[in-house]
C-alpha cells in the first residue's frame, strides 16, 4: 500500500436535545433521518434535525 493515497470524507446527522426529541429513541431516529438526508447531499455534508420547522439544514 506505500505510495496508495486515500481519501476520507464523513457526513454526519445532528438531533439536539431537547427540540429534537426528549427520549433516546426519539434523538437517535431523528440524527438517524438528518444523516441519510446529508449523505443523499453528497460527500462532507452535515443535517440538522428541526423538530419545529420539519425541516433539515
Amino acid at each position: 500500500m506505500e505510495g496508495t493515497e486515500c481519501q476520507i470524507s464523513a457526513s454526519a446527522g445532528i438531533a439536539i436535545y431537547p427540540h429534537a426529541g426528549k427520549n433516546f429513541e426519539t434523538l437517535y431516529r431523528n440524527a438517524d433521518t438528518a444523516l441519510y438526508l446529508a449523505k443523499d447531499s453528497g460527500r462532507g455534508t452535515y443535517k440538522i434535525y428541526d423538530a419545529y420547522g420539519g425541516v433539515m439544514f
